[in-house]
């Protein structure tokens, strides 16, 4: 089967995805890459004895990143830029357009972002990395947490009817 110029197999788990879901030059997929990380945190402890081990530096560096950003709005804007265009595939354009036909609210609740919540997130359909729309930090983790199920969703609300009667 020939694979699309946008399209990409992970080593991995073989399934063929877009090149979004790929870190740049890498031929494993992001979901595949974060279990492999997962699995040597787990394995080598590796969090707790790097900051143990580092404490101070790390500290530093997060300090100083605070305040290049807090300080810096065109930074800001061009770090979200190449974020957006990284995970997702869109550009802030893309991003600014989706945000006005939903009138600023999120797609799900139609609620504006809650303030110190950021913007509205970015969601995607994890398999196919196709963006659905634009969520508020409840909705976007509650989609999360539901694992994107549909069957998962319907036990949630005959559960919640249930429990009102």
């Amino acid at each position: 089967m020939a694979i699309s110029n946008n399209m990409k197999q992970c080593r991995d788990c073989k399934k063929i995805l877009p090149k979004t879901q790929f870190y740049s030059g890498r031929r494993i997929c992001k979901r595949c890459k974060l279990k492999q990380n997962d699995e040597y945190r787990k394995r080598t402890n590796y969090n707790k004895l790097y900051h143990e081990k580092n404490k101070e530096k790390e500290n530093k560096r997060c300090l100083s990143n605070y305040y290049k950003w807090k300080d810096n709005p065109e930074k800001k804007l061009k770090w979200r830029e190449n974020q957006l265009k990284q995970n997702y595939g869109i550009d802030l354009e893309d991003y600014n357009e989706m945000l006005n036909k939903q009138n600023a609210c999120c797609a799900i609740c139609n609620t504006q972002p809650i303030v110190g919540r950021g913007l509205l997130h970015v969601d995607h359909c994890h398999d196919t990395g196709k963006v659905r729309g634009l969520l508020c930090h409840y909705c976007n983790m509650s989609l999360g947490g539901f694992r994107d199920d549909i069957k998962i969703l319907r036990a949630a609300i005959k559960y919640l009817k249930n429990s009102r009667q």
